[in-house]
């Protein structure tokens, strides 16, 4: 399965179903804020995500998730805040 990623770097990664969306923004080199380390309650991880009916085809609601909850279910796009930038350091 694919997840789309718009920001400041646009890019198509494959996932597991199940694999937590900031670990996989974590693990791609994106910078996301979170001082929480992940448990949910800082609120600095936003992101939009877009979840597809199908791969490649359409798009479903918009919806403002915190990235540590979100549990990879569907292919999905998410959109990252232009302040956000891509780690240079891996």
């Amino acid at each position: 399965m694919k997840i789309e990623v718009f920001g400041v770097q646009n890019k198509t990664i494959k996932v597991k179903k199940g694999d937590n969306l900031l670990d996989v923004l974590l693990d791609e080199g994106y910078e996301v804020k979170h001082p929480c380390d992940g448990k949910g309650k800082c609120g600095k991880c936003k992101v939009t995500v877009v979840k597809k009916k199908e791969e490649g085809l359409g798009e479903g609601k918009r919806k403002i998730k915190l990235a540590c909850e979100v549990k990879i279910k569907k292919p999905m796009q998410v959109y990252l805040s232009d302040k956000k930038e891509k780690s240079e350091s891996k």
